[in-house]
């Protein structure tokens, strides 16, 4: 009986040896938002289609002429793959394709924030810009 006993405390200590680790990280959730590296070439992509179809899009006279960094950058996993960017832009007055600096000297670059979220589904060629904002 006591070595029954004895072989129980050590499994179970064996058990909580093995648990403990995982207690200590903060668990990921399934198709849960994960952050992601800025150079990650996926998300590049993914920035690169959101730009270009901002300036696309773009009601006003500002386009982005150049991203500066990425603040943050974040994936789910969905029926495809969907990244949440945040990112410095400068913005000008000038079309992207019109851009460069001796033809908009008058109108100086802007630095703004923006905010974008691209969905991908790859196995149906197909990306699409979900939502934008910028401040």
């Amino acid at each position: 009986m006591e070595t029954l006993f004895k072989f129980c405390v050590v499994v179970t200590l064996a058990v909580l040896v093995q648990g403990y680790p995982q207690i200590q990280k903060k668990p990921q959730r399934l198709g849960g938002w994960q952050d992601i590296k800025d150079d990650d070439k996926y998300l590049q992509k993914a920035l690169e289609f959101a730009t270009t179809q901002f300036n696309a899009e773009s009601n006003s006279n500002e386009y982005i002429t150049r991203v500066d960094r990425v603040i943050w950058a974040k994936r789910q996993v969905v029926a495809g793959m969907k990244y949440r960017i945040r990112v410095e832009v400068f913005f000008s007055t000038c079309g992207q394709s019109d851009y460069t600096p001796e033809s908009c000297q008058d109108t100086a670059p802007q630095k703004k924030v923006c905010t974008f979220e691209v969905l991908t589904v790859p196995w149906m060629d197909t990306t699409e810009l979900k939502r934008k904002t910028c401040m």
